[in-house]
């Protein structure tokens, strides 16, 4: 989940759809384990993950950062908050970005097409901005709170593996038919939160939302009408590997994994405190579709 929102592309059907929220540009990160997680699916028994995203507030703060690591990895995150208040009641602003960059861990074994392909590296490139705005009135308990999240990523790698010898004599090399691999993705949550605070012991939250996902896989196939995982397998004996590694001339097959998936719904939750023993009641109603 992403701030107590299912942010899984189609959690029950495909849990393989390659999305999983930016762990870097968290404030935090909560693990649900035992009774706390029943609420959030059938699909829980080991527990549940909710992505706490920066939270916005009346203040006012900044923050930046940059690090550098291997291969060329830059990571910079940045953020600022900034609220206001008057007849209007408070109002608050939040604008957040992310950006990484790095060459990747593998070289390629010869020269690319930079024409097509751009640069010479296999790395990976995302951006990440989010918005939030947060409105509480002036004469009444109510506070209302937008967000709007984008993840982008570009990732410039794909299936081809490596033969025994060639990763023998060098692990971290990759094969120039596979210049063309990289999977293309990006994430959109939007959500309209309405809180009201009926007393000092009941409060209700009620959340509307809308998350959408898509990915392009975009990867070598077959290699001179071989499938790639028998082009580099220790018992073929044919062309189609010097063909991979741009010794020799030959045809190379792409293929595209394009999907898309959709999700909404409406999430509402009561809090109501009983006793000094301070038990709660929780209510929860999800209106949920998925489309694939």
């Amino acid at each position: 989940m992403e701030d107590g929102i299912n942010i899984a592309p189609a959690p029950y059907s495909a849990p393989d759809a390659y999305y999983s929220p930016l762990a870097a540009k968290m404030s935090g990160i909560e693990i649900l384990k035992g009774s706390s997680q029943f609420r959030f699916g059938p699909h829980t028994t080991g527990g549940a993950i909710n992505y706490v995203t920066t939270p916005i507030d009346f203040g006012k703060r900044a923050f930046g950062s940059v690090s550098y690591g291997s291969y060329n990895d830059v990571s910079t995150h940045a953020y600022g908050n900034y609220g206001i208040t008057g007849s209007f009641g408070a109002f608050a602003i939040l604008g957040e970005a992310y950006w990484r960059d790095n060459d990747g861990f593998r070289d390629f074994n010869g020269p690319v097409d930079s024409k097509s392909y751009g640069s010479d590296d296999a790395g990976l490139h995302q951006f990440a901005p989010m918005v939030k705005m947060l409105w509480q009135l002036p004469s009444l308990p109510i506070t209302f709170e937008l967000k709007g999240n984008h993840v982008a990523l570009d990732y410039n790698e794909g299936y081809a593996g490596l033969t025994t010898t060639d990763f023998n004599n060098d692990p971290y090399q990759r094969y120039v038919g596979s210049q063309l691999d990289s999977m293309n993705s990006n994430g959109y949550q939007y959500y309209a939160k309405m809180h009201v605070d009926f007393s000092a012991n009941t409060q209700n939250t009620t959340t509307a939302y809308y998350n959408q996902f898509t990915r392009d896989w975009y990867k070598l196939d077959k290699v001179a009408g071989i499938s790639m995982s028998k082009a580099v397998s220790k018992a073929y004996n044919g062309t189609a590997d010097s063909v991979l590694k741009g010794e020799l001339a030959g045809t190379l097959k792409y293929k595209s994994n394009n999907r898309a998936y959709y999700a909404y719904g409406l999430q509402n939750e009561t809090n109501t405190k009983l006793n000094v023993y301070c038990a709660y009641i929780q209510l929860y109603m999800y209106i949920i579709r998925t489309v694939n």
